[in-house]
Parts: structure tokens; C-alpha cells; sequence
């Protein structure tokens, strides 16, 4: 009797062996599952994309800083007769706007000039309006001007730009998200070689404040890291992009925060951490994650940013 309870004492207890081809397993004197698979990686699409950056760094392929599509040679095959050339480079060496409108319509007046001619030279006289501070006039060549089927894209993203701009001057999160974000995506569009456009599509993503829209945080992360990769591809450079951020800072009134207290903290330093990770300055980095580390709670989506920057950095291999 006594070895027979010892029998069945033996083989209540769980010890475990494949049953072969099964995947199964014998506990005692029953057969048990398999152990659960382990979970899933999260799948990290712009992981790929930011190690492509950095191991091209400053190759400058596919990017255009010049402020004008001529100058960004997005106009190709255009050649000036010699009357316009003097006039538009008369134009440039002006130091008020009234003698150097003169100049342009000289210019614009040339009989002869093809359709793409007079864009260009249109477009040349709104950005020297704008940066003679002659904002309404800028605006009044605009309306007049439009982005007629013919233009070409690179003066097409050039005068969405523009409306962009001028439409940001003390504009709340509303307007923001409403018409300039949809402005700078269609000028995008247009042009995706233009730097500036990608750097204004950057500071439009924190001035309309989407955290306030019911996205998930996760949504969040991934939305503002496509607008970061797009604003660094080619360009993933230590002094240009240190200098973005100077302007970055400037434009939203507020430097990246070494005490992260509200969601646009959360993500401003966010972005400041993803361009460090890229450039390869790992004392930002550490910075910016050590201070979504300590975000209270207040701070939604803290952890979730800082979940996401982990991950580049882990994938990447920094």
C-alpha cells in the first residue's frame, strides 16, 4: 500500500516532457499546452529610415536650402534676355522696396517672356516684398498671382509657403491646424527639396498642438517622427540642424525644457531627442530622456516618447 501512494505522490507531481511532434508536455498525468509564444516586438517603421540617415549624415541628396525655387534650380531651361537679367539683379541690390518694385516690373514688363519667365519673375517679387516687410504687398501679388494648373512646383510650394507664413503671425492651434498645416503639406507636396518647408512643417506640428485632438500617443509619436525624418533626410548635419533648433526655439517663444511640465514639453523635447540620436550627441540624448524620465503625470504621452526614443536608439545600434 505504502508504495503505491508513494507511486501516485510521485506522479501527481509536475515534471515535464515533450510528447514528440506534439509540442505538448506531460505534467503528472496530464497533458498541458505549450507556454505562450514571447510577445510580439513593437514594429518600429521609422527605425530603418533614421539608421539610413545617420549613415549618410550630410550627403545633401534630395535637399535645397536656397528660399526660391530659381535659386533651388526647380526651374531648369529658362534662359533671360540680358535686358531682364540687369533689371532683376538691379532689383536685388536695392535697399528700399519702392526703387526695387521699379526694377521688377521693368522686368516683368519684357515683351516676349514665356509663361514660365513671368512665374519666376512673379515669384521673385513677392519674396523681395516679403523681405522688404512689405507684407501687403506680398499678399495683394499673392491673391492676384494664385497657383494656377500651369505653375510650375517649385514655384507652386514657394507661394503656399508664403500664405503659410504670412498667415502664422500670432495664429492660435486652431488656425494652425486648420489652414497652415494643410498649406505647408500641400507646398510639400509641390516640392519636397525644400528645406524650408520642411523645417516650417516641423514648427506647424507643435504650433497646432495635435495632442489636443484625441490621438492616441502612440499615433502622436510616429506622425511627429515622419515630419522629423522628413526634415532631416540629406540633411542630418550637427551645425544645420543646431541651427534649426536656434530657429525652432525662436519661433515657438520657448527653448527645449530641461523640466518637462506640459505635452508640448513632452514633445518638443522629443524631436530635440530624435535630431540628437541622429547626429550622433549623446549628452542631448541622454538630456532629453532623462527628463521625460521625471515628467509627471500631467505630461501625458512622457513615457510613450520616451519608450519611442529608446527603441530608435536601441535599433539603430547608437
Amino acid at each position: 500500500m505504502k508504495r503505491w501512494s508513494a507511486a501516485i505522490l510521485i506522479l501527481s507531481m509536475c515534471w515535464c516532457n515533450p510528447v514528440v511532434g506534439q509540442g505538448v508536455t506531460q505534467c503528472g498525468l496530464e497533458l498541458c499546452p505549450p507556454p505562450p509564444p514571447p510577445p510580439k516586438p513593437v514594429p518600429c517603421p521609422e527605425c530603418e529610415r533614421s539608421k539610413e540617415q545617420i549613415e549618410d549624415g550630410c550627403s545633401g541628396d534630395g535637399v535645397a536650402y536656397a528660399s526660391g525655387a530659381a535659386m533651388r534650380q526647380s526651374v531648369v531651361g529658362v534662359d533671360w534676355p540680358d535686358l531682364v537679367r540687369k533689371n532683376a539683379a538691379a532689383a536685388a541690390l536695392q535697399s528700399d522696396w519702392q526703387p526695387a518694385s521699379r526694377f521688377l516690373e521693368a522686368a516683368r514688363a519684357e515683351p516676349g517672356l514665356s509663361a514660365d519667365q513671368t512665374d519666376v519673375l512673379t515669384n521673385l517679387t513677392i519674396q523681395m516684398a516679403l523681405e522688404f516687410g512689405e507684407t501687403d504687398q506680398a499678399l495683394a501679388l499673392l491673391a492676384d498671382a494664385g497657383t494656377p494648373a500651369g505653375l510650375k512646383a517649385g514655384l507652386r510650394s514657394d507661394r503656399l509657403f508664403w500664405w503659410a507664413m504670412l498667415a502664422a503671425s500670432d495664429a492660435p492651434p486652431g488656425k494652425w491646424r486648420d489652414e497652415i498645416v494643410q498649406l505647408l503639406e500641400q507646398a510639400y507636396t509641390a516640392d519636397k527639396t525644400s528645406f524650408q518647408v520642411r523645417v516650417w512643417r516641423v514648427r506647424a506640428w507643435l504650433e497646432a498642438a495635435p495632442w489636443q485632438q484625441g490621438l492616441t500617443c502612440e499615433a502622436l509619436a510616429s506622425d511627429l517622427t515622419t515630419t522629423l525624418l522628413d526634415l532631416t533626410e540629406g540633411s542630418a548635419c550637427p551645425l544645420m540642424l543646431g541651427h534649426i533648433w536656434h530657429v525652432t526655439e525662436r519661433a515657438l517663444q520657448r527653448q527645449v525644457p530641461t523640466d518637462v511640465q506640459s505635452p508640448q514639453d513632452v514633445w518638443l523635447s522629443f524631436a530635440n531627442g530624435l535630431v540628437a540620436l541622429l547626429i550622433g550627441d549623446g549628452p542631448v540624448l541622454d538630456a532629453r530622456k532623462m527628463a521625460l524620465a521625471d515628467a509627471p503625470a500631467r505630461a501625458s504621452c512622457s513615457e510613450v516618447a520616451l519608450s519611442r526614443l529608446v527603441q530608435v536608439e536601441k535599433e539603430v545600434g547608437q
